[in-house]
């Protein structure tokens, strides 16, 4: 009784009264949780590690899973992987504990700073999950991962989350990014995706890689980035992926392009293949860009991008600050 009390109660003060459903709620600490012992229902029996708490965890029952950091200090909080993670079971959801801030929470998920494998830090499979309230980053010297967060699942949530990939100047490679998405209507809201610490371009790399998916939504989300090369992008749509609209509502895009650290200004915003079949369109909304040039280089516009007449370009100063190029009403 004092379990099934401790569930309803409880997770909805920490959760909120959404959470309050049919499915359990387990508790991870990977500072100071348990092995492979228990099941996590409560803080004080949390679990040590993600995929255990996965493992436990049944699909399509609304189960909770609730990441919980003991430090400000990201290496003492940190659910660190020794392999690429798949979360792979439909409506299963993972919150973080902790103040909420979109840039750098501390409950985050990395890999352990010795791995070597190819993988994708978290690949989402599954469908209809929430994500909330986390940090997901790959930090590690080592050149061969290739990505951060890559959702090949439908209808799933992040929210509140930053998504940072290429940590390393060695991860600065070809075909790395922070984030692709390959499944269709997931909804991104209140997310910052990509990072300024790091240059990165001079591989053939991205911040988003769109590679599939209809209706797919980024909603007040920031994308972050410092380009060392003016051919970087924070978006690539490769040919006949995309299908009906991708849509970035009240989205900015901003590239830290001062010289003097080593930035430069990109060409665009958006590198888009002329479309085959299916012909998806990039639709934007009330969005904005710094430290780019265009949203797309007119040289090679794939008329695909298509900006309504409020979505405005910022243009570089001398003092090196940025304008705000407002049009419309």
């Amino acid at each position: 009784m004092g379990v099934a009390t401790f569930d309803v109660v409880q997770a909805s003060a920490f959760i909120g009264a959404d959470f309050v459903t049919q499915g359990k709620t387990r508790f991870v600490r990977p500072r100071t949780g348990l092995g492979q012992g228990g099941q996590g229902y409560s803080p004080q029996a949390a679990l040590k590690t993600l995929l255990r708490a996965q493992a436990l965890a049944t699909a399509d029952q609304n189960d909770v899973i609730r990441l919980m950091p003991e430090s400000a200090t990201y290496t003492l909080t940190s659910d660190l992987q020794a392999a690429a993670l798949v979360w792979a079971k439909d409506l299963v959801h993972l919150i973080g504990a902790g103040a909420g801030s979109p840039f750098g929470s501390r409950a985050r998920i990395g890999f352990a700073a010795d791995y070597v494998g190819t993988g994708c830090l978290f690949t989402v499979s599954a469908n209809a999950c929430l994500f909330r309230n986390l940090l997901f980053a790959v930090d590690v010297a080592s050149a061969n991962p290739v990505g951060c967060v890559n959702v090949t699942g439908e209808r799933n949530v992040f929210e509140n989350c930053q998504i940072a990939g290429m940590l390393h100047a060695n991860l600065d490679t070809a075909g790395n990014y922070s984030l692709r998405v390959s499944g269709g209507e997931n909804y991104f809201r209140h997310c910052v995706i990509g990072a300024d610490t790091i240059p990165r371009g001079t591989g053939d790399n991205c911040e988003l890689l769109l590679a599939g998916g209809a209706r797919n939504m980024f909603e007040d989300c920031l994308f972050v980035t410092m380009a060392e090369a003016n051919t970087h992008q924070f978006v690539k749509r490769a040919i006949s992926t995309t299908d009906r609209s991708t849509i970035f509502k009240n989205c900015q895009f901003i590239n830290f392009d001062w010289v003097a650290g080593g930035g430069v200004t990109m060409l665009e915003v958006f590198d888009v293949t002329a479309s085959g079949s299916p012909g998806g369109f990039i639709d934007l909304f009330r969005c904005s860009f710094a430290g780019a040039a265009a949203w797309e280089a007119s040289s090679g516009a794939s008329g695909i991008v298509r900006a309504d007449n409020v979505s405005a370009a910022a243009a570089s100063a001398t003092s090196g600050g940025r304008a705000l190029a407002v049009t419309g009403a």
